[in-house]
């Protein structure tokens, strides 16, 4: 039999984009993850897969939890996201931390922006070329700008 997936995200409406794009049968938001964990509603082994969306909006207090969970149960973790998008807004930089430490692997295959026209501006973006990513959303009607 396969993993069992756990999806996780920050906030709940990331938690559900995440269900969706990921065809997951649920997901949930990291604090209420925590807390079912910890009222034993949530149960964790060798056969569980936690991803872990936009993991660079994770405190340090919360992955920490996260980590010694899945640690504790023989889980495995996939952290998901960007190191040079926005951080988290409580303590620590987490996701950063550990890429240093343990390494990552880069996915280019844009799949959150279904136009083929924002997945280029995003690639710009991406490319530390804001101003070109700006301007193809400028054309595309997309954004407009004031003044």
């Amino acid at each position: 039999k396969g993993y069992r997936v756990e999806g996780l995200a920050t906030g709940w409406a990331q938690a559900m984009n995440l269900k969706e794009a990921a065809n997951l049968a649920d997901a949930k938001a990291v604090t209420g993850w925590l807390a079912a964990i910890e009222r034993g509603e949530v149960e964790l082994n060798e056969k569980t897969m936690v991803i872990l969306d936009e993991a660079g909006l994770t405190g340090a207090r919360d992955m920490k939890r996260i980590l010694c969970k899945a640690r504790d149960a023989d889980a495995k973790v996939i952290l998901v996201g960007d190191t040079l998008q926005q951080k988290a807004v409580a303590a620590g930089d987490p996701m950063r931390q550990i890429a240093h430490k343990v390494g990552t692997n880069r996915i280019d295959n844009i799949r959150r922006q279904k136009d083929a026209g924002h997945r280029a501006a995003v690639m710009k973006f991406l490319a530390g070329q804001a101003t070109e990513g700006l301007q193809i959303y400028q054309d595309s009607g997309s954004v407009h700008v004031l003044g």
